[in-house]
């Protein structure tokens, strides 16, 4: 998705995916499980990201990046592989939490290392192909 059809609501969408999540190994939210969350987490720009959900578009990149973040090395990263999601490494830095992710103490991780080079529109690791404007993937 474009940079302007990202939620902004982030954390608040987070918070609703991860805190009544699916058992592991099980088959997941459903589209419209997932909708309804973005939905009430107050997400902007809705119905791209309903367009962006319905078609599957980051299907394949997800698909890699886990296999990749699971099987690892880790690239830059003194982290042999993902043991925990959410997991959040910057610059080589692996960000700390407890029971709750919070947007504040995140902050002041990004200021601390990324310093000047924190920027609201990243370069990612991977990128699905053929995907316009999927330069702002996250990497999970």
């Amino acid at each position: 998705m474009r940079g302007r059809a990202l939620p902004d609501h982030f954390f608040d969408f987070n918070v609703a995916l991860f805190r009544r999540q699916p058992k592991e190994s099980s088959p997941g939210l459903t589209t419209a499980q997932l909708l309804k969350r973005a939905d009430q987490a107050g997400v902007d720009h809705l119905s791209e990201v309903r367009t962006c959900v319905q078609n599957v578009r980051f299907r394949s990149w997800v698909q890699s990046a886990t296999t990749r973040a699971l099987s690892g090395p880790l690239p830059g990263v003194n982290l042999p592989s993902i043991k925990q999601t959410p997991t959040i490494l910057v610059n080589g830095k692996q960000f700390v939490y407890g029971r709750n992710l919070d947007a504040q103490d995140f902050t002041a991780f990004m200021q601390e290392v990324a310093g000047d080079e924190f920027s609201p529109s990243p370069t990612p690791t991977p990128s699905p192909s053929g995907s316009a404007g999927a330069s702002s993937s996250p990497t999970p």
